[in-house]
């Protein structure tokens, strides 16, 4: 009778011992998981602070410089920058008829 009660209850801890070497393989590889997701967002973050070093410098352009459009043409600090021919010669036009209506027509 004790044999057979120190059967079962060998049995039963060798139940309990493997499912607990299972529940230490599965948590061994969910913790296996978790480091390489930690490895990757470390990574993602290096990557991002090595971006924002990059582009940390360019900022102080933008307080220099405001740079933007006006109608047309570009602008830096609200300079115009460029021409445009058409401009150009829509003013010779008005020259021109500026002349033939004032009667100052030069050969």
């Amino acid at each position: 009778v004790q044999y057979e009660q120190l059967k079962e209850e060998e049995a039963r801890l060798e139940k309990e011992e493997n499912k607990f070497w299972n529940e230490l393989v599965e948590s061994q590889a969910r913790l296996g998981g978790v480091y390489e997701e930690r490895e990757s967002f470390r990574g993602r973050i290096r990557k991002a602070y090595t971006l924002l070093q990059d582009l940390g410098p360019i900022h102080a352009f933008n307080d220099a410089f405001f740079i933007w459009y006006e109608g047309s043409y570009g602008t830096i600090n609200t300079f115009r920058l460029g021409k445009l021919e058409y401009v150009e010669r829509r003013k010779k036009e008005q020259v021109i008829s500026k002349s033939i209506n004032s009667g100052r027509i030069t050969f």
